[in-house]
């Protein structure tokens, strides 16, 4: 963790980072990796590499902010995980356990 998966492709790979830094508040840093003497505006377009990430991005933060308002109205009540799904708990006991260690 904070790293939990890598797109590779033929060309560049992308690694996506979600930090957490307050209950409420994750930071998320994208890093694209392109050969080591790839030079921008030659070798590859800055747009067309990131084009994708940046629009579902931006669709996937839309998400996450309605999902947290869902689970920050009074209407909320939390149920369990899926017994299918095992790494969600342990996503949640990683996240839990970097929040309270922040808060110090």
């Amino acid at each position: 963790y904070p790293v939990n998966y890598c797109f590779a492709f033929a060309d560049h790979a992308v690694l996506p980072r979600f930090t957490p830094l307050e209950p409420q508040l994750t930071e998320v840093e994208m890093t694209w990796l392109v050969h080591p003497q790839a030079e921008a505006g030659r070798d590859y377009d800055p747009e067309r590499l990131t084009w994708l990430w940046r629009v579902t991005t931006d669709q996937d933060a839309k998400i996450v902010e309605d999902n947290q308002a869902g689970v920050n109205s009074r209407a909320y009540q939390p149920g369990p995980y899926s017994n299918t799904e095992p790494l969600l708990t342990r996503f949640t006991n990683w996240y839990l356990s970097q929040i309270t260690a922040r808060a110090g």
